[in-house]
């Protein structure tokens, strides 16, 4: 699993940040206040620590890959042909494991987008 950056979620929080707001959260203490929009230019210039902060642009995901790097690569050769030539079983098809699998859904997958990769690799049992 590697992270990397969402561009069009950055673009959403860019538009969301330019995009006027009819109204202001406010925090005291623990509380959260939704008030007109009028209401954030005059808490601005009394309490400027109570208004929510702005989304920042920088957004990232969580991006679920199985294909190994060309550092583990050798390693895994290795060991397919070490398990091919002790018990002689043959690898699975890369296209049997990116099947779909109806009605699951695992931790990095919705319900209707598992795959049989996901479904073998996931804590969530």
């Amino acid at each position: 699993m590697r992270t990397v950056d969402d561009l069009e979620e950055m673009e959403r929080r860019k538009a969301l940040n330019a995009t006027p707001s009819r109204h202001a959260s406010i925090f005291v203490h623990d509380t959260h206040y939704v008030l007109p929009a009028w209401v954030s230019t005059l808490v601005r210039l009394v309490r400027p620590k109570l208004l929510e902060p702005p989304l920042p642009l920088v957004a990232t995901r969580q991006d679920i890959s199985f294909d190994l790097s060309p550092d583990e690569q050798p390693y895994a050769t290795w060991i397919a042909q070490d398990i091919e030539q002790t018990w002689g079983y043959e690898r699975m098809p890369p296209l049997v494991g990116k099947l779909i699998v109806p009605d699951v859904a695992t931790d990095g997958r919705l319900v209707g987008e598992a795959t049989l990769y996901d479904c073998l690799f996931s804590d969530s049992w």
